[in-house]
């Protein structure tokens, strides 16, 4: 009897610290240092997150092996282990980048087993509602954070390098990351905290709560629509939009106020912002800043110079992009140049700079007399025109064409004093050629097709989209971090026809189940119910036009949700069967 007291004692404690370490997982995921993992051996890196993820992970482990049992939703936990033994085939029968492959299905799933975790260790109302918490409060920071790197707070953005390689911009304008490593895994990251938010307000008993959360919830829309995504502004309509009928399905106002404030707090917050900084309504205009950054050049096929010297060639530019050029001011445009001998060697890369003589507004024309200064040597040289915004970007860099003019420099002497001064080196890339254009998303899902047609049954390979583009785009150069820009998209081309199936069938799955617990809920986590199902929604409708599934910061706060609104359907499900059974 003493021995079956000290197990079921020993089981309560493990099972309570394996909610801790689960809260605290859920508490610190969107804070994963880059700059300075843990190298246990050096082809090894384990990032801050990575080492949580473990703790969670052992700690229910222990946790149900004392106490010998373990809650699985059926039939769904069935079709989550059927995908996930899809995605291990599929690596391991990779036709490339196999170990790459085998390293994002680890990920994938050590993710789906922390939401399984959240599913059996959140058997009581109050966890759900501390685990809620714990990402709202998580999301909360984050936006107070972004709002810091959005104000511009030295000190504050500085420190936010830990977690990333470098802020994300659109031209000259920064798109809040915060402590994530991009803008859209942020995007993501704060459309999921602000739904758990929203759930804390649908919740909360006491008014003041309810107005603190609501508070942290329009922080969190506010900085979401800083990140300049639109998909996930989008969704994040999306997902108020669902609370919204659920609302009024239900009868229940709060639910229907909640969701027409924030649709309404976006919008407002959105025409503000565009008012402020009108540049910002420019990213509705196009996929990318590649059409900021577009010009036409009429420049003379021939010039002549002596060695040395400093001729003005009469250049005119079409500003073929959406948007003006400025003269002046830090992120200045101007008109300059590269320059290469005949054999095609790059001699300068940075030439001098042109000012334009007045603003060029799109559609309009100038012609600016170019500086060119003649290298010391007789020959035969190539210029290349290309426009620049200092500080920003080359032309040439967002896919716009350059003019060339062959420059003939005479052979006469010039003392080196007699030179005019050269201009001061600018951020030219190390190696030019790595510089590409982002390409658009019919172009990247063309690719994508091409590596369904190539292998249909498993695909390329979990995650391998960004590693073999280039073989499949023709390609040499290109950004092995690109991704497809749609989650269903990459995860056929990554996974094949097999895979792809598997997914629908999942998500198919969970949505029936959610669906069910909607449709029965009567009791008052019926909110949080609301909130997580509505973060869902923002998931599956963001992936339509953005992919960001291998990244920790986004992997756990899905997966710690799908758990706990699925743990939340079958009990609101079992509620109604109760009461049903009472009347």
């Amino acid at each position: 009897m003493d021995g079956a007291m000290n197990v079921k004692r020993w089981a309560t404690r493990l099972d309570t610290l394996a909610f801790g370490l689960l809260l605290v997982l859920a508490l610190l995921f969107p804070f994963e240092f880059v700059k300075a993992p843990w190298r246990p051996f050096p082809w090894v890196a384990i990032t801050n997150v990575e080492i949580l993820v473990a703790l969670a992970l052992a700690g229910w482990g222990a946790a149900v092996l004392v106490r010998r049992r373990v809650a699985f939703p059926h039939p769904l936990g069935w079709h989550v282990v059927g995908w996930l033994c899809v995605v291990v085939l599929a690596a391991l029968l990779a036709p490339a980048e196999r170990v790459s492959a085998l390293k994002f299905a680890l990920r994938t799933m050590q993710a789906a087993m922390v939401g399984a975790a959240a599913y059996d260790l959140l058997h009581t109302p109050k966890r759900r509602y501390w685990l809620f918490g714990a990402l709202a409060t998580a999301g909360g920071v984050v936006a107070l954070l972004g709002f810091a790197e959005a104000a511009q707070w030295g000190a504050v953005q500085a420190w936010l390098l830990n977690f990333k390689h470098a802020p994300t911009r659109i031209g000259e304008v920064v798109r809040v990351s915060s402590t994530l490593v991009y803008a859209t895994v942020a995007s993501m990251v704060l459309e999921l905290t602000a739904c758990a938010a929203l759930g804390m307000v649908f919740v909360g008993s006491r008014r003041w709560w309810r107005m603190g959360w609501g508070v942290a919830f329009l922080l969190m829309l506010v900085v979401q629509l800083l990140t300049l995504t639109r998909a996930g502004t989008l969704s994040m309509v999306a997902a108020l939009a669902w609370c919204w009928w659920w609302g009024w399905r239900w009868r229940w106002a709060r639910a229907r106020l909640a969701a027409v404030g924030g649709v309404a707090w976006l919008g407002g917050v959105f025409l503000l912002l565009v008012w402020l900084n009108p540049i910002l309504g420019l990213r509705l205009k196009g996929e990318s800043d590649r059409v900021w950054y577009q010009a036409h050049y009429a420049a003379p096929p021939q010039a002549t110079a002596e060695a040395g010297t400093l001729v003005h060639i009469p250049v005119r530019v079409w500003n073929k992009g959406v948007r003006a050029w400025h003269p002046q001011g830090e992120f200045a445009f101007a008109l300059s140049y590269h320059l290469e001998d005949e054999d095609g060697a790059m001699l300068t890369y940075d030439g001098i700079r042109s000012p334009l003589p007045r603003l060029v507004a799109p559609g309009e024309q100038v012609v600016v007399q170019a500086q060119v200064l003649a290298p010391p040597e007789a020959g035969r040289y190539r210029i290349e025109w290309d426009m620049v915004q200092e500080a920003v970007t080359w032309f040439s860099w967002k896919g716009a064409p350059t003019a060339t003019t062959w420059l003939t420099v005479k052979p006469t002497p010039v003392s080196p004093d007699a030179l005019p001064p050269q201009p001061p080196p600018s951020s030219a890339p190390d190696d030019v050629r790595l510089v590409v254009p982002a390409p658009g998303r019919l172009t990247l899902w063309r690719v994508a097709w091409r590596m369904v047609r190539a292998h249909p049954v498993l695909g390329v390979g979990p995650d391998n989209f960004r590693l073999v583009y280039g073989a499949y785009a023709g390609v040499a150069w290109w950004d092995v971090g690109i991704h497809a820009n749609n989650f269903y998209i990459e995860w056929l081309a990554d996974t094949g026809v097999v895979g792809f199936v598997v997914l629908v069938l999942m998500l198919t799955a969970l949505g029936r189940h959610v669906w069910r617990g909607l449709v029965a809920a009567t009791t008052d986590e019926r909110g949080l119910l609301l909130a997580g199902s509505a973060a869902l929604v923002a998931w599956c409708g963001h992936g339509v036009l953005d992919s960001f599934h291998e990244f920790w910061p986004t992997l756990i706060p899905v997966w710690l949700i799908v758990g706990a609104t699925v743990r939340l359907a079958d009990t609101c499900g079992a509620q109604a069967v109760q009461d049903a059974h009472r009347i």
